[in-house]
């Protein structure tokens, strides 16, 4: 469960209580003497009395007593220094003075000072080895610093020194407590009844430990009788609201709470009303109560770790954590704030913190159901499934009755991850079987296939191979590195893009020119220039490749939307500094090139089909005698990385894919030649595959017919290949006119880096 636990505070109110008992009052005198030894006496009285005594000590005056029983007194106002300094001072006038060891042990303990506290027990021991008070006042010393085994033994030599000493049987119950030994508890907490049936603490801590066990009926029973027993114990209502919260009765649950604040508002009543509104869905209002919590004890760490639990349910990660944070400083070693953590570490992808948050939880406490819940879902977003489901498994294998209020929930998440594990571990080996058919079935298909194009592969003509072979011209554009005040991301992958091309495309063309990072004056006139100046002659093969930022514009006007390519100084999506498609169109038109083929990898591209019909069709296989016509006739030719409105990756593998494509990935039939409409083809049905978005390659001619009647058409590299080693060239006046290309220029080769 995660309501604040009563014991905590019994235990401190027992180190007070306990110290009061063993300060013993001697007997009364005369003025100051009397009212030194009176403990009853107000310490701000008390305390000038004694010191009275002790500048003016009469004869035979026990000075180790004075400064004791002033030590007790300033205990009482707080001066915890000047008291231990005044229990010092007792031992110095009487080393075996039993009661000051006493005394100045409970006051290190009430500091902190556990083990200076534990020595002074000791010592007094010595002196004592009969006394139940200081066997168990070590107990508490050892039971703050978690030694509870120690604890235990202590609290049961007090109680076999006398059977009857309530203080022990409530500590030690609490040692056991802690120790998750609830029956015990819950029997010492019994004898503490039977000891003192009129007394509230004792049902107050047995229905605790009741409740830990899942024992909610009996636990509301035993707060019944501490209310009956003080009806004004706001304590006592609740707890008793904190178990019919865990029996489902949220009524009862916040009748309680609400009698408890009425009664005198506490952080524990706050902090519990709040988890019972979240299990109503009211995080608001829980979230709300957890405030108040805080306002009334900043440093009461489940109210922290509760709101921490509630942001995260309501999607706040940060604030989540940031109030987690401080839940684990206030109490490092609490294994419900960790968990907490651990789980908005896990939402926030922080896999390796929150493994280390649940690491420690279960270190200290070896049987916390939800941390390995919570370590069993980081394991599976990690990946590593084995662990997820070993971490399920345990905890579903404990005991759902400790820590109801987190354990249930917990072990129902991990039956259902187990669940859904198995159902995908069924649907993995299913999807496995099938996929090993299928690749059976595919690679016997593959097998026929290759025995169809074996039987019917046909060579390159040699006339098509000097038509192709390192002819015509590539112009490769990329904008990497856009201005500073541009708006544009940068796009580091273009300069490998455009190394890569420049390489690959060296056997396809007689040049190839990479330009890098142009602006947008520069990048139009580097485009009109390659199609209407440099190479505007007939017969030429054309290839323009973009890479950069693109967008598309909605000329209200018009009524029609245009796709832009940018330069490295386009200032965001304004048209004034970038290059409109219908220029780059008009110039595709004006050139007197035989064939052009551009080819767009930018976000804009898919615009340029906006208009055109449905995808086009499987292509065909090439028929030789056809290529030759299609070689002596004009085409304009578009392949662009995505359809309209289709954002591009800025890691696209478009580029990648192509020259794969162009060394025979696209060459479906196995003839050694790639027409652009094949090549679009296998663009359009690769690039889904390895896209991290949606992005649909688009391919197709010009929407003109006198400039679509050819085909732009490459060599496969196998077949580049053959073309210059192994098979014979006839001269070059024997191949057609119609198919001659462009005479080789062997100082304007720049495919080599």
């Amino acid at each position: 469960m995660l309501a604040s636990r009563p014991h905590l505070d019994c235990l401190l109110s027992f180190f007070a209580s306990g110290l009061l008992l063993l300060l013993a009052t001697r007997p009364s005198a005369a003025g100051d003497l009397e009212l030194c030894t009176n403990a009853l006496a107000d310490p701000d009285l008390r305390i000038p009395a004694c010191t009275q005594v002790l500048d003016h000590p009469g004869t035979g005056a026990n000075l180790a007593e004075i400064y004791n029983l002033r030590g007790a007194a300033k205990v009482r106002k707080g001066y915890l220094d000047d008291a231990i300094a005044d229990f010092t001072s007792a031992l110095n006038q009487n080393p075996k003075f039993a009661d000051a060891l006493k005394n100045r042990g409970i006051t290190r303990q009430m500091q902190g000072n556990y083990d200076a506290a534990i020595a002074d027990f000791n010592q007094a021991l010595r002196l004592n080895d009969k006394s139940p008070e200081l066997y168990n006042a070590r107990g508490t010393a050892l039971f703050s610093k978690e030694e509870y085994s120690r604890a235990i033994s202590d609290f049961g030599k007090a109680i076999s020194i006398d059977p009857k000493y309530v203080k022990a049987y409530i500590n030690r119950g609490l040692a056991y407590h802690f120790t998750r030994q609830l029956d015990l508890a819950i029997a010492d907490y019994g004898k503490v009844i039977s000891l003192a049936p009129n007394e509230p603490l004792g049902y107050m801590n047995r229905a605790s430990a009741r409740m830990d066990k899942a024992g909610f009926k009996g636990a509301i029973a035993d707060y019944n009788e501490a209310i009956r027993l003080d009806p004004k114990n706001a304590g006592a209502y609740t707890r008793r609201g904190e178990a019919w919260r865990l029996q489902g009765d949220f009524a009862k649950s916040l009748a309680d709470h609400n009698k408890s604040i009425e009664l005198g508002p506490s952080e524990e009543a706050y902090n519990n009303r709040a988890l019972a509104l979240k299990d109503q869905g009211k995080l608001e209002e829980a979230i709300a109560d957890c405030d108040e919590a805080m306002l009334l004890n900043p440093k009461f760490y489940l109210a922290w770790a509760n709101r921490g639990m509630l942001k995260r349910l309501k999607g706040d990660l940060w604030g989540s954590l940031n109030d987690l944070n401080e839940a684990v400083e206030l109490n490092p070693h609490s294994p419900i704030a960790l968990t907490f953590r651990g789980d908005t570490l896990r939402e926030s992808g922080d896999f390796d913190r929150a493994m280390k948050d649940f690491n420690e939880a279960i270190l200290i406490l070896p049987d916390f159901a939800a941390a390995f819940t919570g370590r069993g879902l980081n394991f599976e977003k990690m990946g590593d499934l084995a662990k997820a489901k070993a971490d399920f498994e345990k905890a579903a294998s404990l005991s759902a009755d400790v820590d109801a209020g987190l354990a249930r929930p917990a072990q129902k998440l991990a039956k259902e991850r187990l669940a859904a594990l198995a159902e995908e571990a069924r649907r993995a080996k299913e999807a496995a079987l099938r996929a090993e058919q299928e690749a059976r079935d595919k690679a016997e298909k593959e097998k026929q296939k290759q025995a169809i194009i074996e039987a019917t592969k046909l060579e390159v003509p040699e006339d098509i191979q000097q038509a192709l072979d390192h002819r015509g011209h590539a112009l490769l554009i990329g904008v990497s590195d856009y201005d500073s005040k541009s708006g544009w991301t940068p796009l580091p992958n273009v300069k490998r893009d455009l190394d890569d091309l420049k390489d690959g495309l060296a056997p396809y063309f007689e040049t190839v020119e990479a330009v890098l990072n142009p602006t947008a004056a520069e990048l139009r006139e580097k485009m009109s220039d390659f199609l209407l100046g440099q190479w505007n002659k007939p017969g030429e093969r054309l290839f323009i490749y973009y890479s950069g930022h693109g967008f598309t514009a909605f000329n209200e006007t018009s009524r029609d939307s245009d796709g832009y390519i940018t330069g490295r100084n386009t200032p965001g999506t304004s048209v004034v500094k970038a290059i409109s498609f219908f220029e780059v169109d008009s110039w595709s038109r004006q050139t007197r090139a035989r064939h052009v083929l551009m080819v767009f990898d930018s976000c804009f591209s898919g615009s340029l089909f906006q208009t055109m019909g449905p995808e086009p069709g499987e292509p065909a296989p090439n028929d030789f005698d056809n290529v030759r016509t299609l070689l002596r006739k004009p085409m304009r030719y578009y392949i662009t990385a995505g359809r309209q409105n289709e954002e591009v990756a800025a890691d696209s593998t478009f580029a990648t894919l192509l020259l794969r494509g162009l060394r025979g990935e696209a060459d479906k039939y196995h003839q050694g030649i790639v027409s652009a409409e094949e090549l679009g083809n296998y663009l359009f049905h690769k690039v889904p595959e390895f896209s991290p978005r949606p992005q649909t390659p688009q391919y197709k001619s010009i929407g003109v017919a006198t400039l679509s009647e050819g085909q732009f058409f490459f060599l496969t590299e196998r077949a580049a290949a053959a073309g210059t080693t192994a098979v014979p060239r006839a001269p070059k006046q024997s191949a057609p006119a119609e198919v001659t290309a462009a005479p080789r220029k062997t100082n304007g080769k720049t495919g080599s880096k």
